[in-house]
């Protein structure tokens, strides 16, 4: 159940109370919300979709944000541990986070499949997406593509999805209260960041490997897997 978090600062805002997770924390020094207001929009998310599409059957897990990343999002079943107690897996949501908040919060619970999957299932071997991954998924309503349109193969290494309309995530995705989405982008994309081309989902398109400046319309080629900055809009970063 969420409940009230008290923060005692010695800052200005001290003994601030935000409505966020069930947990006693102290904090030193002035307290700055901000990273609350992300975090607990991801937290409030997947305890949504862990209620509503996993009947609130999967483990704990650490959730972690990455602006900056080859994948849309990624699963890691021995992400975490603390001294003295269990692994905890890991879910990102790294550099698609520009992307519509529906495609965001579809990757992060295609993440929570994977988790369903290494918790009561059976993972195919290293990257590979199986027939058991690939129905978990249609449960939920996401249909594994590795084009991420109708066309692609159900099962593979490379695996995106596509959305399946009808079904359960988009159901659950359109009554969730907006203030679960997340409140913050990624501040370079629009302006710093080339793109491979890709689909809708985020699935690369395979067929092409053409990477667009989206500032100055620079234009490289490479391999789909290429994380490119732009040298004239971003010339720090090299």
């Amino acid at each position: 159940m969420i409940q009230d978090l008290q923060l005692l600062t010695s800052g200005s805002n001290a003994d601030s109370t935000i409505h966020f997770v069930s947990y006693n924390a102290k904090i030193t020094g002035d307290f700055d919300a901000t990273t609350l207001e992300l975090f607990g929009a991801l937290q409030n998310a997947y305890n949504d979709f862990r209620k509503h599409l996993f009947n609130n059957r999967l483990s704990k897990v650490v959730l972690t944000l990455n602006r900056d990343s080859h994948s849309w999002g990624y699963y890691q079943h021995r992400g975490w541990v603390k001294e003295g107690s269990i692994n905890r897996p890991e879910i990102n949501n790294p550099f698609g986070l520009y992307r519509e908040s529906k495609i965001v919060m579809s990757t992060l619970v295609h993440e929570m499949v994977h988790h369903q999957q290494y918790q009561f299932g059976k993972p195919g071997r290293g990257r590979y997406r199986n027939k058991q991954f690939a129905q978990l998924m249609i449960a939920v309503g996401l249909v594994c593509s590795s084009t991420g349109r109708p066309e692609g193969k159900q099962t593979g290494d490379r695996m995106s999805h596509y959305l399946d309309d009808a079904g359960a995530f988009a159901k659950v995705f359109a009554a969730m209260p907006k203030e679960y989405l997340l409140p913050f982008k990624p501040y370079y994309h629009d302006s710093q960041r080339a793109l491979p081309n890709r689909t809708a989902s985020g699935a690369a398109d395979n067929s092409k490997t053409k990477f667009t400046c989206t500032n100055c319309g620079n234009a490289a080629w490479g391999k789909p897997s290429l994380n490119i900055i732009c040298g004239d809009c971003n010339p720090a970063a090299y």
